[in-house]
């Protein structure tokens, strides 16, 4: 954001030192990120590119990421040959003696959540599918549904555009 503003939020990864964990869409001079900055996925980002260059592993919670097949995964069981290295990391990064260059993002779009039901098709919208056929009415007898009974006996309702 421009001044006044003193965010120093990030809108890419160029901004970032993680531009290698990226991965990348587009060929010839039109190859760009595949992913949009995102602060979470920074920090996400920050702590995998720590894990595979102080612990040469992979951290569990990251083995969904297909772009590093170099490192195994990190073994953190109490005994394990990577867990006292992932847990320094966490340590350091507890106490701020370790820190990701990861800012807040200069756009972001929230969304609120909402749950809404309706029972489908609504009277309103078979009145509408129907007016819209110019339906006929048929017989008495062969009436399939009480709304075209209603329409054709000029109970239901007129849509009004």
């Amino acid at each position: 954001m421009a001044d006044p503003y003193t965010s120093q939020c990030y809108s890419q990864w160029s901004q970032t030192n993680y531009t290698d964990f990226i991965p990348r869409e587009g060929t010839g001079n039109d190859i760009k990120p595949g992913w949009n900055y995102t602060m979470p996925l920074c920090q996400r980002i920050c702590l995998l590119s720590t894990f595979s260059e102080d612990c040469q592993c992979i951290h569990p919670t990251f083995l969904d990421d297909e772009s590093n097949k170099v490192n195994p995964p990190c073994d953190v069981s109490s005994d394990g040959e990577h867990y006292e290295c992932v847990n320094n990391i966490y340590d350091e990064l507890d106490v701020g003696a370790r820190e990701c260059q990861c800012n807040v993002e200069c756009d972001e779009t929230d969304y609120d959540l909402a749950v809404s039901q309706a029972a489908f098709p609504s009277l309103k919208y078979e009145v509408m599918i129907l007016e819209r056929r110019e339906m006929k009415c048929l017989q008495q007898s062969r009436f399939h549904s009480r709304l075209q009974r209603l329409i054709c006996t000029g109970l239901a309702p007129r849509m009004t555009s």
